[in-house]
């Protein structure tokens, strides 16, 4: 279930959306909650803080790990993975009003989080964080060692990746 409260002075904790298979990545902001949903086939998936009906914003085959919004342009990328050998994956990009998805690179084994700034889209999987260019041109280039990632995090200077296994928060200059 996706639940929310009130941050100062606690409150009652208020049910948004029951019955969620695998819910994985989560984006709030003013309006909605954004999620990514390992369900068959996989979803991504829009709330209206307001409450309503939940809006399918786009689906894939693979299940879906993550999810991370583009606050200026509403587009949310996502990255799905194949549950059985080899985990092949993608990184995947929604239009803000979900009439299109569009698979712009395929991923190695694992996929599992995905972030942006304003030039480039990040992942991580098994052999690391990578990178491409949001406008489509250049190469995929590697940012950050392989570590068992719990969490990937991009500011405008640096790239944060947070070791699940050895409980170390690595960061590196862009």
């Amino acid at each position: 279930a996706l639940r929310r409260t009130a941050l100062a002075g606690g409150g009652a904790v208020e049910e948004l959306l029951a019955n969620l298979f695998k819910p994985r990545g989560l984006v709030v902001t003013d309006q909605h909650v954004y999620l990514s949903v390992a369900s068959a086939p996989s979803k991504l998936q829009r709330l209206p803080l307001a409450g309503g009906s939940v809006e399918e914003l786009g689906t894939a085959g693979e299940e879906a790990y993550d999810c991370a919004r583009d606050e200026s342009s509403g587009e949310v990328f996502w990255v799905t993975r194949n549950p059985n050998w080899p985990y092949s994956g993608w990184v995947n990009q929604t239009s803000k009003d979900g009439s299109t998805t569009d698979r712009l690179v395929p991923t190695q084994a694992k996929v599992s989080h995905v972030a942006i700034d304003a030039t480039h889209v990040y992942w991580a999987f098994i052999d690391g964080v990578h990178r491409f260019r949001r406008d489509g041109s250049g190469v995929v280039e590697s940012v950050a060692l392989a570590v068992a990632t719990g969490e990937l995090i991009v500011n405008e200077e640096a790239v944060y990746v947070s070791d699940r296994l050895s409980g170390r928060i690595y960061r590196r200059d862009k």
